[in-house]
């Protein structure tokens, strides 16, 4: 049998009868990952806050822009993880 997943249209076959369904989703970063802020953050990622420059290194940063870490959907690389969904049906 197939199961179509219903935001990424992705297709998984699977027998009948061999227990729930887990896959994970397939597609563009901004449906196949979820965004986690960090509850608890590490005592080097405390210190290192702040401290990065997405210009680290071009004639922008050197002349001293900055310019925060950001993610492919907006969000700030220091205080967030990005995971990959797992989904699980049950069959």
């Amino acid at each position: 049998m197939i199961h179509i997943d219903p935001v990424s249209r992705q297709r998984i076959s699977y027998q009948p009868g061999c227990g729930d369904l887990q896959y994970d989703v397939v597609g563009g970063s901004a449906i196949s990952t979820q965004v986690l802020s960090i509850v608890s953050p590490t005592r080097t990622q405390q210190i290192n806050q702040g401290r990065s420059n997405a210009l680290f290194g071009t004639s922008p940063g050197l002349r001293g822009q900055r310019l925060s870490d950001k993610g492919i959907t907006g969000e700030n690389k220091q205080t967030t993880n990005r995971i990959q969904i797992r989904r699980v049906v049950k069959l």
